[in-house]
């Protein structure tokens, strides 16, 4: 840093000044020129003096780092939502301009509970997967958690599937109306889910039953041991 020749007149005179808040030690000497000039270099160590403006730029944001899921979170599952959304309204709009405008002449009322049946089907699983996508909230407005995970199984799985079947067979029942044969798929997959649980918890319940006969037979065969010692004792007496 240079600084112009001022109060210093004398060569390799140090004097510690102030600017902007800051140290600087300056000394004078003399150019080619014969003109005094100054140099001032930081009384304080460049990376000590740097150190506030380090912090101020790579400071933490308000809340620190344990928010910082939770916000991830909710991105991921607002773009999530978002594109769900696009998906239900594309179908929609292809299946009423095809079917219901071009191809009006062959357009029944079956088409019309058909319409009504794929509108429920995608508005029932869209509003559970909002509600479980809805981040919450402290009392003072700061993000507590971003929601459910989107990307998880079970029934946030089974919803997902549900929407994605309904798209399907609404643009492909344009061109067959077989297609519609598919939504058998959901209760099918559903009862093979059920299934599954329902011999989860009766294995688990026969596991239980088999642990308690065998504690009860291990707790018989310990009181036969017990009373033998009894008798045993009760004779050498």
């Amino acid at each position: 840093m240079r600084l112009a020749a001022g109060p210093l007149n004398q060569l390799n005179e140090m004097r510690t000044v102030e600017l902007h808040g800051m140290e600087f030690t300056a000394t004078g000497h003399r150019n080619s020129n014969s003109k005094t000039e100054v140099s001032a270099v930081p009384s304080v160590a460049p990376p000590l003096a740097a150190l506030p403006v380090v912090l101020f730029f790579f400071r933490l944001p308000p809340g620190g780092m344990a928010n910082q899921g939770a916000k991830k979170r909710k991105e991921e599952n607002a773009r999530h939502m978002s594109n769900l959304l696009r998906l239900i309204i594309a179908c929609n709009v292809i299946y009423i301009v095809v079917r219901a405008l071009i191809l009006y002449s062959s357009f029944t009322w079956k088409h019309w509970i058909g319409l009504i049946l794929t509108t429920a089907a995608y508005v029932l699983p869209y509003q559970q997967l909002a509600n479980m996508a809805k981040p919450t909230y402290a009392d003072d407005g700061e993000l507590e958690d971003g929601g459910f995970d989107m990307r998880s199984g079970g029934v946030c799985e089974y919803l997902h599937d549900i929407i994605y079947i309904t798209s399907f067979v609404q643009i492909a029942s344009i061109f067959s109306g077989k297609f519609w044969y598919t939504y058998l798929v959901i209760p099918a997959f559903g009862a093979y889910k059920a299934s599954g649980l329902i011999k989860a918890f009766l294995s688990h319940s026969s596991e239980g039953i088999m642990e308690d006969e065998k504690s009860r037979k291990k707790r018989e065969k310990m009181e036969r041991k017990a009373t033998r010692g009894k008798i045993i004792k009760a004779r050498a007496r």
